[in-house]
Order: structure tokens, then sequence, then C-alpha cells
């Protein structure tokens, strides 16, 4: 398993030059699963990101997910699975993977290194603990101050947001699109949380100057910020005219209107 050589076990994901998983790994899979074990045990077939399986993919695996063959077990992972074909979730055991508790997180986090920031890290990957850790040792809490400078610069008015623009427009626009979601989730969440837990919202840590803009304008912008990010994910957005365009808006308090929402 360590060396990725087992002969009863497979690990299907999205190819590094692909978008999908295609109805070529899928065949493949069905192929495999047909032959028998080669250590009398259970052959193990893993789908990484399940969600994005093509259609054509998806349905090919029906019958064998259906009906696998001998001791199999096909496990599907997915974030999202209202996204796979209701044929496909229908003949599948759902089983759900909550985040740890905060607190028990931070425990663990702080096993791993003792002297990081692990609560703002912990925010900013969601409360998932593996991701927080994943991003230590990528130096994003440097990104995340960056970025918090920024913006914190633009709704102060002594940044221009076209000319930060330009800066972030190095990162890839998937990060800072998460980023910016992240934090506007969490201003939202402050104004409905009990003071007691406010601080896991990380408000006024994150944005100081963000914490009074109005409480639509957040909602809308966020909704503006997830069809941004669907959109760019498909490829229909030129990524430096996205960037200016989701950034201007902080500049007047977020008082616009959406441009990428569809009505």
């Amino acid at each position: 398993m360590t060396g990725g050589s087992h002969p009863d076990f497979r690990w299907v994901s999205v190819p590094e030059d692909r978008k999908t998983i295609g109805i070529d790994q899928a065949r493949d899979i069905v192929d495999w699963m047909r032959m028998t074990c080669f250590q009398s045990g259970y052959k193990v077939v893993v789908f990484d990101d399940a969600d994005m399986v093509t259609v054509e993919a998806a349905n090919s695996l029906l019958k064998t997910l259906e009906e696998p063959a001998g001791a199999s077990l096909l496990m599907l992972i997915s974030k999202r699975p209202d996204a796979l074909l209701a044929t496909i979730r229908s003949r599948c055991q759902l089983v759900k993977f909550c985040r740890p508790e905060r607190e028990a997180a931070l425990r663990w986090l702080k096993t791993q290194d003792d002297g990081v920031a692990w609560p703002r890290l912990l925010f900013l990957a969601n409360g998932a603990p593996l991701r927080a850790l994943a991003m230590h040792r990528d130096g994003f809490a440097e990104t995340d101050r960056r970025f918090s400078a920024d913006l914190s610069a633009i709704i102060s008015g002594s940044k221009d947001p076209v000319i930060v623009s330009l800066e972030w427009q190095k990162y890839p626009h998937a990060v800072w699109l998460e980023w910016l979601q992240t934090v506007v989730l969490g201003l939202i969440r402050a104004r409905a949380a009990e003071p007691v837990k406010s601080q896991e919202c990380e408000p006024v840590h994150l944005i100081p100057n963000a914490v009074n803009i109005n409480l639509g304008r957040l909602y809308g912008y966020l909704d503006d910020l997830v069809a941004a990010r669907q959109r760019s994910e498909r490829g229909a957005l030129r990524t430096d005219l996205m960037t200016a365009a989701i950034l201007i808006p902080w500049a007047c308090g977020l008082k616009y209107r959406p441009i990428y929402q569809d009505y």
C-alpha cells in the first residue's frame, strides 16, 4: 500500500491533464473488478472526487456498483454527493464524515507544532485539521496575511483595488476566491453567533474594517463569489477581469450590482 503497488487496490482520481474522471478509467476498473483477488482478500477501489465522474463513466459503473463481483468493495468519496447521478447514489450506502470539534482539532494540531497560530489556519481550512496542517506546511499563513492586508487597505481607501488585483493574479484564482468566500462566511456567521462563539468565526482578526458592512450586501457578495467560482471552473471567465471585478466592490462597502449571478 505504501508503495502504491498493492495488486488488489485501485485509487481512481482526476488525471492531471483532465478535469473529469472519464469512461476509459471506468471501463478499466470494471474489467479489473472481474478478475479474482491476488491475495485471497477483498478487491478495493476508491474513487476520489467521485462527483467529477462523467455521465458516460458513471453509467458504465452502474452494473458493477449494483452487482460487484466476488469479494469487492467500491468506495466513492465526494464533497458534493448531490452532484452524483441519482442512479449512482441509489446504489451506494451513504457514510458521512463530520469535522471534529474545534477544540479537539486544535489540541491535535498543537501536537504537530505548538508554535503555530492554529485557530486562524483552522478557520481558513473550514474546520478541517488535516487541511490546516497542509496549509501550514505550504506557507499559507503568509498568503493569508498578504490577502488580509490588501483587502483592509482597499476597504480603507489606501490601496487601489485594480493595482491589488494585478498582484493577486499571480495566485491561482481558486486560492483567493476560496479565501474571500471563507472571510465573508466568517463575517456573516459572526453576526449570528453567540458572543462566546464569535471568536471561532475570526471576524475582527481577519478584516477589521469589514465588520460593519451591511449584512445584506455580504450575502449578495457571497452569492457573487460562488457564481464566479463556478464559472471560472468551467473556464468561462477571463481571470484578469474577474480579479478586478471581485475586488473593486470592497472599495465602496460592497454597494454594487452583482455581476456573476444569473437573473
